[in-house]
């Protein structure tokens, strides 16, 4: 939103950037990828009217990682190295749980430090 205070939308970059590394290597075996997040001002978020975003490029993050580089963070955040620990059966569906959490609120500022 126009009114967004500019540190959230750079905390919120860097949380899904942590968001989409883990989620990547916990469901694909690629070895190797880039991600970007680029925050984007809207004056609304109702889909009946027309889109009005706009791309803050200026607060852009990009992080190219391995698998092997994330399995170093997380192991030192959370002393396993499986990505698939970062999730849990609910019903039939696999979520993200506190551990997942975790890496993307409490400890956000050190993991994407390290991921860099």
């Amino acid at each position: 939103m126009p009114n967004e205070d500019i540190s959230l939308l750079k905390e919120q970059a860097k949380r899904d950037i942590v968001y989409v590394i883990f989620q990547v290597f916990a469901e694909t075996k690629l070895d190797k990828f880039t991600v970007t997040s680029v925050p984007i001002i809207r004056t609304s978020f109702n889909p009946n009217l027309k889109y009005d975003g706009k791309k803050q490029d200026v607060l852009k993050r990009t992080i190219t990682i391995t698998r092997t580089k994330a399995q170093e963070v997380l192991k030192k955040y959370l002393g396993t190295n499986v990505f698939k620990d970062l999730y849990q059966l609910e019903g039939t569906m696999y979520l993200p749980n506190e551990k997942f959490e975790r890496l993307k609120h409490a400890e956000l500022e050190s993991v994407f430090a390290d991921l860099n």
